[in-house]
């Protein structure tokens, strides 16, 4: 939802002709800032309705070529692309691109927003080509207008540097996230925020990576920048979050040393914010329950989860894709204290969401398949587990092609199953065809072949087929 608040607004203030000529238009920019507001409290179907009546305006008023009927469908299509109607959403933005760039000029700043925004639809349908030439074209755009060296770039470099992150192109992002941390330390400064970001975004890349020393190095150089504003603006409790759930994640612990003084503080900081119930402490429950998980407070962490997910279904309703972020995080909370039986309900409403926004068969319903299938496998419940591991490959196999990355992370799920109940033989086949594509994806040595080598390791020995073990032992010895 993002790149829409960020792009919407603005283009609903465009207006190039005057009211006088044309009567309508005060309507037609009513009915575009209605869709915003719609929009950000989360009734979709209402924004819907509005944009589509405020897009026919715009084609009586303006004409279908005027930038401000582009505006009209480029909002409308953020909209479907929200809801997961991405077919109707990349309709209107093939229809709006052509208009701005007559209107604007194929190599003008002003339809950089357009660029991102329909690159971002490509990435949510997995479109990763599509996306990336996308993505590239806003880059170069910048950087003739800016300069390579422009802090003007950084969005455009780091964009392109996560759609590589999410497809596991490691050593594509690795170089971009360090040029847009090389152009912000120069030019921004080495304490702005946006050097912080791309710090964190470095972090990530390394952890995915199973790099924990570098991720390490990241993610405290990032929390160092936030430390230094934490009192002075009490909004960045919330953005230190991700480095400090980044630093415990690659560590491996729920308290690392180095975090415990800007953790302290936060937390300190958190507190006087919740006493203050404003606007912003609700939007912010959720982040500040994880600094209760870090310190062990598990009962606060519940409590302000559970006050993040009734403040949005008061304001959005139960079924309302708002809500699957906080219902997966509070599920998390109770997986880690193993409390399954309170999870399960959490991540069933979620996929239920999911599956009525997006389709049962859409790749986003992946995660939450997973989520709950591996809480059915800690119930024992195996054959709901089953189910749902094949639903899962079957989406990705489907969206992505057989030999992707994350179809192998599906596989893996599945075998590991068949291992936890016993049924080695078929778990082998699955943990070969893992480790097939990782090595064709990440190549011999890669960390992620490593991981399924160590889970073969371990159902060889369950087999009794020590040798072959041993073999994998040594493979993953020399990786590691």
């Amino acid at each position: 939802m993002r790149s829409f608040v960020k792009v919407f607004v603005p283009l609903v203030a465009v207006l190039l002709i005057s009211a006088s000529a044309y009567p309508q238009e005060s309507s037609w920019k009513a009915l575009s800032s209605k869709v915003v507001t719609l929009y950000q409290q989360g009734k979709f179907t209402d924004a819907i309705n509005i944009a589509k009546e405020a897009l026919s305006i715009a084609k009586s008023t303006f004409g279908i070529d005027s930038p401000n009927t582009a505006t009209s469908m480029s909002n409308l299509a953020e909209l479907y692309k929200s809801v997961g109607k991405y077919a109707d959403s990349e309709s209107l933005y093939k229809q709006a691109m052509p208009i701005m760039e007559k209107t604007y000029g194929k190599d003008s700043p002003t339809i950089v927003s357009s660029l991102n925004n329909m690159a971002d639809l490509y990435t949510g349908m997995e479109k990763y080509t599509d996306a990336e030439n996308l993505y590239k074209r806003a880059l170069s755009i910048k950087e003739k207008a800016h300069g390579k060296d422009s802090p003007d770039t950084i969005t455009a470099i780091s964009n392109l540097a996560g759609l590589y992150k999410a497809q596991d192109k490691y050593q594509e992002a690795e170089p971009l996230y360090k040029q847009a941390l090389s152009i912000g330390e120069k030019k921004l400064g080495k304490d702005h925020p946006t050097v912080a970001k791309t710090l964190s975004s470095l972090g990530d890349l390394y952890k995915d990576q199973g790099k924990a020393s570098e991720a390490n190095s990241f993610y405290q150089q990032s929390m160092a920048i936030k430390e230094k504003s934490l009192d002075k603006d009490r909004s960045n409790v919330a953005t230190i979050i991700s480095s400090l759930s980044g630093l415990y994640g690659a560590q491996g612990t729920s308290k690392p040393s180095a975090a415990e003084p800007v953790q302290s503080q936060a937390v300190s900081i958190a507190d006087k914010m919740l006493d203050t119930k404003s606007q912003d402490t609700e939007d912010s429950l959720d982040d500040l329950a994880k600094l209760y998980i870090a310190r062990g407070k598990y009962a606060d962490a519940e409590s302000l989860y559970k006050q993040a997910i009734s403040a949005k279904e008061t304001s959005f309703g139960k079924d309302n894709p708002n809500l699957i972020s906080n219902l997966n995080n509070l599920a998390e909370l109770y997986c880690n204290q193993h409390k399954y039986a309170d999870a399960e309900p959490l991540y069933n409403q979620a996929l239920g969401i999911k599956e009525n926004v997006f389709g049962k068969d859409h790749p986003k319903v992946v995660s939450s398949l997973n989520n709950l299938a591996e809480v059915y496998s800690k119930r024992e419940k195996y054959a709901g587990a089953e189910a749902l591991y094949k639903r899962a490959i079957g989406i990705r196999e489907k969206a992505l092609g057989k030999e992707n990355p994350k179809v192998a992370m599906s596989l893996n799920n599945l075998a590991s199953l068949y291992t936890n109940m016993g049924r080695y033989k078929d778990a082998e086949p699955l943990y070969k065809q893992v480790l097939a594509i990782r090595e064709k994806a990440f190549g011999k040595n890669h960390p992620k072949v490593a991981n399924v080598l160590e889970d073969m390791s371990a159902l060889y020995k369950k087999m009794g087929k020590d040798a072959d073990a041993k073999k994998l032992d040594a493979r993953v010895k020399e990786i590691r």
